[in-house]
């Protein structure tokens, strides 16, 4: 059942890029085209893999709403949402419609497509290696939540908001939107900073060695820098 509903996942994954970038492009679109075969590609792999050996972290992530969500990580949730969205939908607007700046060369749209799947093999690697990953921000009682301080956590705090800027940095410059490849990922990480601060203090409060954990441990997002 897990393996299926990671399926119908990849899947919709594809439909929700497919019906964001291709419209607005108006016709054929081999970037798009491309990117979308290659994240089913790799995607269905990794979900079934992960739903194997990892199936409670892989419950996890599919936890959608919570009771116990703070009111502020809520709202600040759907605002990453409707970025990601938005954002997605600035890609083709841009290339097609705005052109801010010139499409990006050749060689930085490959180098775009390395980001890109950098930042889903970052995302996939700490959501992994953390079963406490979900979507809503909540102490997991029920399942014996602790910190996660080894792999990817042993260097950064949050691996996996780190991996999804990335993940979109790279989209816009595959396709060729500079103009997208800086805005979307500076109005994310902006979100991404509140939501951790919120994430940091629900830690702090049920866990008293999550102050070590940030002593010891002092990038959130990006090693060296913040």
């Amino acid at each position: 059942m897990l393996v299926l509903k990671v399926l119908i996942g990849v899947l919709f994954q594809a439909f929700f890029f497919g019906i964001l970038l291709l419209p607005i492009a108006g016709g054929y679109w081999f970037e798009a085209y491309f990117l979308i075969i290659l994240h089913v590609a790799i995607a269905i792999p990794y979900g079934i893999y992960s739903a194997i050996y990892y199936p409670k972290g892989m419950e996890a992530r599919m936890v959608l709403s919570s009771e116990n969500q703070p009111k502020k990580d809520k709202i600040i949730y759907a605002s990453i949402i409707a970025v990601m969205i938005l954002g997605i939908l600035l890609i083709p607007t841009d290339v097609f419609h705005l052109q801010v700046f010139e499409k990006a060369p050749l060689e930085l749209q490959i180098l775009g497509l390395i980001i890109y799947f950098s930042g889903f093999a970052i995302v996939g690697k700490a959501q992994n290696q953390n079963d406490f990953i979900e979507p809503v921000v909540e102490i997991q009682t029920d399942r014996g939540h602790r910190i996660i301080d080894t792999g990817l956590y042993a260097h950064i705090r949050h691996p996996m908001y780190s991996g999804f800027l990335l993940f979109f940095s790279g989209m816009a410059l595959w396709h060729g939107s500079i103009f997208a490849f800086i805005l979307v990922p500076l109005v994310l990480f902006f979100l991404l900073s509140l939501r951790i601060k919120g994430e940091e203090e629900v830690l702090e409060k049920e866990f008293n060695e999550y102050l070590e954990y940030k002593k010891k441990v002092k990038a959130k997002l990006i090693p060296g820098i913040f």
